[in-house]
């Protein structure tokens, strides 16, 4: 199976869609970034996820140690968080 990767033609936002550090989704960010050729990045301790948005689906690559991991897609960011923070931690 072929990886899910941001298409290359994206462009990041300048602020965070959401943090381990809070838990929090920023709808403000998630709105800006929906439907657009952006995304958004989503910092935890152990990881950093590149979270975008495409084909009715929020889609998270998630890296560790400046390398690629896997793509985590969900129908909704708090999917999206739940289940990267179930395999890289809730922190």
């Amino acid at each position: 199976m072929k990886d899910i990767r941001i298409p290359q033609d994206y462009e990041e936002y300048s602020e965070d869609v959401m943090s381990n550090f809070d838990h929090e989704i920023d709808e403000v960010v998630a709105k800006h970034i929906k439907n657009k050729k952006l995304f958004a990045s989503y910092p935890g301790w152990n990881f950093y996820g590149k979270v975008w948005y495409k084909h009715k689906q929020w889609n998270c690559e998630v890296w560790t140690y400046k390398s690629y991991n896997t793509t985590f897609i969900a129908d909704t960011l708090r999917e999206i968080m739940d289940n990267v923070s179930w395999e890289y931690g809730h922190e």
